[in-house]
Formats: structure tokens, C-alpha cells, sequence
């Protein structure tokens, strides 16, 4: 199974990239596979080393790296791994026990709504690191806010603009 070894590409393009000091795209080039899938397995080498070795071994799938990586805190992204592991727990599964552990963790209604709409912006800012394959920040506060996209040399800029459909 390709889902077994994503850790394992992720740090090979990583060395790539670094070694070469290629951009995510032109590395996904030469590689044969999407600028997406690239920036993907990078992403998960974010994750603790306990939760990526489950998902070298097959025990976690990259679904539920995925869904840990929303989770702040290496401390939490490995409790909420060994509980999604000993309680077989599906992707969806392992989401929901994440939203009840953040929901129990508010003590207020203000507090859960003003946690609710971080969940949304957190959620928001990976499908637009998905999507756009570069680092990108987003701050919600009443309503307004700032979105920040990182770009690392002119030709990553090109590329996300392209992918914005804009043109010079």
C-alpha cells in the first residue's frame, strides 16, 4: 500500500529539496507526482517522531496524520494518535474525539464559539496550505482579519498566482 510509506517520501523530498535547493514544484517534477502530494508529505513531517513512526509501520493511516496535524502540541497529536490506535478508531472517528476533547475544554459559551470559529480558521488555513502548497497563516478576529501567504522565490510567487488565476 502507497499509504504506508508517506513519512518516508516526505523526507526524501525534504533532503531533495534541501540538497538541491529546488522548490516544491520543481522537486514533485522530477519526482513524477503533483506539487500537491509533495507539499502533503511534507506536511506530516511536522508531527511528532512517536506519531510518525506509527505512520511509517502502518498503524496510522495519512488520514489520521492529517486530521492529528490540526492538533496543537506534540503532547496532544500523541495522546489523540494512541487513542485513535487502541480505540480503532476511523478517520471521522478520530475527528469527532477531537472536536469533544476541544469542545469539553471550554468552559464557556463564548469561549466554545470563539473556539468553534478557530477550528473553522484552522481548518480553512489547511485547505489553503493544501491547496496553494506554500505556508500560510490566517487571524479571524469579530469579523476581520489577515491572510498571509509565504512565497520562497519568484518562481513559487508565479506558481501561486497561477494557481489564484492571476496574471502579471
Amino acid at each position: 500500500m502507497a499509504h504506508l510509506i508517506p513519512s518516508g517520501a516526505a523526507e526524501g523530498y525534504a533532503l531533495l529539496i534541501e540538497a538541491f535547493n529546488l522548490t516544491q514544484e520543481t522537486a514533485a517534477q522530477r519526482v513524477g507526482k503533483s506539487r500537491a502530494s509533495v507539499a502533503n508529505a511534507l506536511r506530516l513531517l511536522h508531527l511528532p517522531d512517536e506519531v510518525l513512526g506509527h505512520l511509517k509501520t502502518g498503524r496510522l493511516s495519512v488520514g489520521h496524520s492529517k486530521v492529528i496535524l490540526g492538533v496543537e502540541g506534540a503532547d496532544n497529536q500523541n495522546l489523540i494518535t494512541e487513542r485513535a490506535i487502541k480505540q480503532s478508531l476511523s478517520v471521522r472517528q478520530t475527528e469527532e474525539l477531537i472536536g469533544n476533547l476541544r469542545k469539553s475544554s471550554s468552559s464557556t459559551e463564548k469561549q466554545k464559539n470563539r473556539h468553534d470559529k478557530a477550528v473553522h480558521v484552522t481548518s480553512l488555513e489547511n485547505r489553503l496550505r493544501e491547496k496553494l502548497g506554500t505556508k500560510v497563516s490566517l487571524t479571524y478576529r469579530e469579523g476581520k482579519g489577515t491572510l498571509t501567504i509565504k512565497y520562497f522565490s519568484d518562481e513559487d510567487l508565479e506558481r501561486v498566482l497561477k494557481l489564484l488565476d492571476i496574471q502579471d
